[in-house]
């Protein structure tokens, strides 16, 4: 039986990353566009420029968002993943194999850190948001979407999201899941500021005919959720 939180999956199945319907993708693909719909609702033309797409596989999220942003960043520790991605060829997306908690980027060198369905992958998650906001320019973004930690989201995104296979068996782990006060309370450590959160849901129905999760807005937190934090200005 495969264990919790199994970061193989990824490396077993980085030639799936292109195909939408894989069985081991294809949710990631389907929330990929719903990602990049409230990334474009947050964010305006203006602030797109140098994105940091921190934990990005294969590139779901980083090959849509390089038609927006002046260049992206792909930083992953799956080698097989970003060799899936670099064969793509994408004139603005850089391959870079890292650790989430200590990235080869100068501070203050991006407008966007993207950290997507990454934290609750990681048991040191504070110390990624922290390295987000340290290559964050100030008055740059940093993106997080992740799980909160509730029995109903260990309901949801653990027993019946991976009984029914729409994510690999073993791809969570309910005790790393992040609740939003913990989360904005760990931006304001790093000078980053809360400027919109949403939560999120399944729509059922949906999630059901195309056998992958269908994600849609709400108003409840307790499932998942997307944030978006400001960095601060320097002080003047």
């Amino acid at each position: 039986m495969a264990g919790r939180n199994d970061l193989t999956i990824y490396d077993r199945n980085a030639n799936e990353w292109d195909d939408a319907d894989s069985r081991t993708f294809r949710s990631l693909h389907s929330v990929g566009t719903s990602r990049l719909d409230r990334l474009r609702a947050w964010l305006s033309k203006d602030d797109w420029g140098i994105v940091a797409d921190i934990g990005s596989g294969g590139g779901i999220l980083a090959s849509r968002i390089a038609t927006h942003a002046g260049h992206v960043y792909a930083f992953d520790r799956s080698q097989a993943s970003l060799d899936r991605l670099a064969q793509r060829s994408i004139p603005s997306v850089t391959c870079v194999r890292a650790d989430a908690t200590c990235l080869p980027i100068s501070s203050g060198f991006v407008d966007i850190a993207l950290l997507a369905d990454i934290i609750e992958h990681v048991e040191d998650w504070p110390a990624v948001l922290s390295e987000a906001a340290r290559i964050v320019k100030p008055g740059g973004h940093v993106y997080v979407s992740t799980i909160n930690r509730s029995k109903r989201a260990t309901v949801l995104a653990v027993h019946l999201a991976e009984g029914l296979g729409y994510v690999p068996k073993g791809t969570h782990d309910p005790a790393l899941f992040v609740r939003p006060e913990e989360l904005e309370r760990v931006g304001r450590e790093n000078a980053l500021v809360l400027a919109r959160i949403t939560g999120e849901r399944p729509r059922v129905m949906q999630t059901l005919m195309r056998r992958r999760l269908v994600l849609q807005s709400s108003s409840s937190t307790a499932v998942s959720y997307c944030a978006l934090f400001r960095k601060a200005e320097r002080a003047a």
